[in-house]
């Protein structure tokens, strides 16, 4: 990238199955984890294989870390286009990328509290959501604050913003148990009926 190279190591690859896909919303801001009063849950691509690639941290890219953050995605994107592993449409869900930032004060070695914006759809997305989640946590560092371990949301279709959702368990699911008696109930002969 402008001349100089990156290295973005592995920290692992896994297979794990697709769960749902859950949309946070209220009548006045559909779509949006901020404000929001209920949960829609879509067990459509349940049971569908991804991969998921953790990277480790990427030291010393300071302020060009948005656009480091973007090369990487747009290369991986080319090789498993190339590889014909997938179509890799982001705005389809074929590739998400959840984005971690952790700023570090320049010569430490320790990384400081990380935030995790959840699935990013775009490169452009991805180049935004190091670029804000940079400033808000060098402000509140600024500012003598700490930086709170927790998942946020990159809003489709906003500027800059990024939304702050729930910390801690809240994109659990809550708990099913259906009765032995309900499950008879949806068995055919055929297997199962929705």
């Amino acid at each position: 990238m402008d001349g100089e190279t990156y290295r973005v190591e592995i920290e692992r690859v896994h297979l794990e199955e697709d769960t749902r896909s859950r949309t946070c919303t209220s009548a006045a801001r559909p779509g949006r984890i901020h404000g929001a009063d209920h949960s829609l849950i879509d067990y459509n691509r349940a049971g569908i294989p991804l991969v998921e690639i953790v990277t480790r941290p990427i030291p010393g890219v300071g302020a060009k870390a948005p656009e480091v953050a973007k090369a990487y995605v747009t290369e991986l994107r080319e090789i498993l286009l190339t590889l014909g592993v997938s179509e890799v449409r982001m705005e389809q869900g074929n590739l998400r990328c959840d984005v971690n930032t952790s700023l570090a004060p320049i010569g430490d070695l320790e990384w400081g509290t990380r935030t995790e914006t959840k699935n990013v759809n775009s490169l452009r997305s991805v180049e935004r959501s190091v670029r804000f989640e940079m400033r808000r946590q060098a402000a509140v560092l600024d500012a003598g604050g700490r930086v709170l371990q927790e998942t946020r949301h990159h809003p489709r279709g906003h500027r800059d913003d990024v939304g702050r959702a729930e910390q801690g368990g809240g994109d659990r699911l809550p708990v099913l148990s259906p009765s032995p008696t309900w499950c008879r109930s949806r068995r055919t002969p055929s297997g199962w009926r929705s």
